[in-house]
């Protein structure tokens, strides 16, 4: 069982650790790529996660992924760090977010801003790691449009994200349209390991992604497609999960259990868009 109870990451106390591959912390510490998950609108998840990056100890140089950043941001990025690059401080993070394109109105900076502001002060690479949302729509309206799976890859993937799409949107979706919103995601958790496979290209030691817990799973998520380009890639998966939800713990090298969100139904705005379940239609 995976602990997180080491030196530089002692702090952490109370990580709840799911059945894992049977890798030690420090193992993890020199992994090529570490996932780390979220639910989105868990602020305390975001706070232990935050901790969780702070506490690394200092070494190899890094790079830090981000779900909340789009790909076609990445020359954005680049262009602003190259023209202040000495910028630091919750300032310069909020100017780093703006210009490469941070949706203020979709995602809670507040969660975000600390770990932008945290690699500026360590000189880490930042990057974009998602698609934009017209592109995921663009793949949702025409499958052939997807990228294509990683090597390994079977039947069981698609099938897995297909009943990950159909829980995520209450069971409302009509049916004929889940295979291609799999798709779309399938192609969200590629970008993401591109971009991480491309910032250690580059010249990062250790590359680290920050994304929901569903794209940093195991078994379909990113790491399925880092593996698949990388079959030696050293890869650590942790996933912050709220507690009464763990059901998929052994998605993930190991889990920190947060306390739940005290949430309106999620399920509501999806009632009022979509009706009763349909199983076909657009």
């Amino acid at each position: 069982m995976l602990s997180f109870a080491v030196a530089g990451l002692a702090s952490l106390g109370g990580c709840a650790l799911a059945p894992a591959r049977p890798e030690s912390t420090a193992a993890a510490l020199e992994a090529d790529y570490i996932l780390l998950g979220e639910v989105h609108d868990n602020l305390e998840g975001h706070a232990r996660r935050f901790a969780w990056l702070r506490a690394l100890p200092d070494g190899p140089r890094r790079a830090l992924v981000f779900e909340q950043f789009d790909l076609e941001h990445q020359g954005a990025i680049i262009r602003w760090r190259d023209a202040n690059r000495n910028a630091r401080g919750a300032g310069a993070a909020r100017e780093l977010a703006q210009a490469g394109g941070f949706a203020f109105d979709a995602w809670r900076y507040e969660a975000y801003g600390p770990a932008i502001e945290l690699a500026l002060e360590r000189g880490w690479d930042i990057r974009a790691g998602n698609l934009s949302r017209a592109d995921a729509m663009r793949i949702a309206r025409d499958p052939s449009a997807a990228t294509a799976p990683p090597a390994g890859w079977s039947g069981l993937g698609d099938a897995a994200l297909e009943a990950a799409v159909r829980k995520g949107h209450c069971g409302l979706v009509p049916e004929s349209r889940v295979p291609a919103m799999a798709l779309a995601q399938r192609s969200r958790d590629a970008g993401m390991a591109q971009a991480m496979r491309a910032a250690r290209a580059d010249g990062a030691r250790q590359v680290i992604l920050l994304a929901g817990n569903g794209h940093v799973r195991r078994d379909h998520g990113v790491p399925a497609h880092l593996r698949g380009a990388q079959p030696d890639a050293r890869i650590m998966s942790l996933g912050f999960v709220e507690a009464g939800a763990e059901g998929d713990a052994e998605a993930y090298d190991a889990i920190d259990k947060v306390p739940p969100v005290d949430r309106p139904d999620p399920c509501a705005e999806l009632r009022e868009r979509f009706g009763s379940p349909r199983k076909s239609g657009g």
